[in-house]
């Protein structure tokens, strides 16, 4: 599906990032789904970056039915969340606070009982795992004809990014927000180097259900749409360092970029060196996601 305008603000002025990507082909269940060949591009009146090809709201809500949430997943926490517990632990206790895309309930299931946690989630496999773990699930209607004001914080973890109208969906949750209140993004920060260098081979936009990314300029937008406060802007990586998966992306990433963008004198001396010289013929950047590429973004009401 083209993207002819803004996800967030709906304008038609953009700005090209960089170079297209090719297609590719992901699966979920039995059925194949294709990401066309795409752009990004910043937008001139909100500083979204965007893709410029989507699957189209229907494959998307056929894929999200299909895929397993678990491959979202870890044993674990990631370091974005551990962040994002460190935040919500500082409300007093009997907070209300309600994460949207809750998964399994993996981040309020380490609140439930001093916090009245709840949840909102498309995957049905996942609500239930999250039911068990005592959150408190809302239905689609629910969370549309929610009460106004119920809620001391609401969190979005690994979700902007998804959103096929950003703006929509931030302001129906600034509304169920109590005066105070916290709505707690994390995201991909698309200033982070790895991504502005060109965004559309940055990792996070090869991911096929990935729409859109948060910059500062869009945060400073959607303060003045909710009539919010951005209280925080915390850079953090999404995964903790693995110095073999670490350091062999780091490596590939420069050697890639070196060949590209370095000086004829580090090209020659790099075609030299078995394997590193094969970034030379890689078609698109090679993943590299153990940078400060996330950020915890807290809009206060």
């Amino acid at each position: 599906m083209d993207v002819q305008e803004c996800p967030s603000c709906g304008g038609a002025e953009r700005v090209p990032t960089g170079r297209e990507v090719k297609s590719f082909v992901v699966t979920a269940g039995p059925k194949e789904f294709l990401q066309e060949t795409y752009s990004v591009y910043e937008c001139r009146t909100c500083g979204l970056l965007y893709k410029s090809r989507t699957l189209s709201p229907s494959e998307f809500a056929e894929y999200y039915a299909r895929a397993d949430f678990r491959k979202w997943e870890i044993a674990g926490l990631y370091p974005t969340e551990r962040a994002v517990l460190r935040i919500l632990r500082t409300l007093p206790q009997g907070s209300r606070i309600l994460d949207i895309g809750c998964s399994s309930g993996r981040l309020l299931a380490h609140l439930v009982g001093p916090y009245q946690c709840f949840g909102y989630e498309v995957n049905e496999s996942a609500v239930r795992e999250a039911e068990a773990k005592r959150i408190m699930m809302l239905s689609v209607e629910e969370l549309d004809v929610g009460q106004a004001a119920s809620y001391d914080a609401i969190v979005m973890v690994d979700v902007f990014e998804h959103l096929q109208r950003p703006l929509e969906v931030l302001t129906k949750l600034g509304k169920l927000l109590k005066a105070g209140g916290w709505l707690v993004v994390v995201t991909g920060d698309g200033g982070a180097r790895p991504c502005s260098r060109d965004p559309a081979q940055f990792w996070y936009f090869q991911i096929i259900e990935h729409i859109c990314m948060l910059t500062t300029k869009h945060a400073a937008w959607i303060e003045t749409q909710l009539n919010m406060k951005l209280k925080t802007w915390q850079r953090v990586c999404h995964y903790d360092w693995n110095w073999r998966y670490g350091s062999t992306q780091m490596l590939s990433h420069w050697a890639y970029w070196q060949f590209r963008q370095g000086s004829m004198l580090i090209r020659s001396i790099l075609r030299r060196l078995p394997k590193i010289n094969r970034a030379e013929s890689w078609p698109v950047a090679p993943s590299f996601c153990y940078s400060d590429d996330h950020v915890v973004a807290v809009f206060e009401k």
